[in-house]
């Protein structure tokens, strides 16, 4: 599981109704089997405005 934090783009932009080089939080995250084939790939753009995310710890 990866986030980054970039910029929006122009098409991706108008999509979330934003500025052309607005900041955007990027997911990516990918699941294998288990010989290590990947079988599930999910690239998701956040706005910025609405990105909001629970992380509990572990004690």
């Amino acid at each position: 599981m990866y986030f980054t934090v970039d910029k929006l783009d122009n098409g991706e932009a108008k999509i979330l109704t934003l500025n052309d080089g607005d900041p955007c939080l990027r997911y990516e995250q990918v699941f294998y089997t288990t010989t290590g084939v990947p079988f599930d790939c999910s690239h998701l753009l956040y706005h910025y405005k609405n990105a909001h995310f629970y992380i509990p710890s572990q004690k």
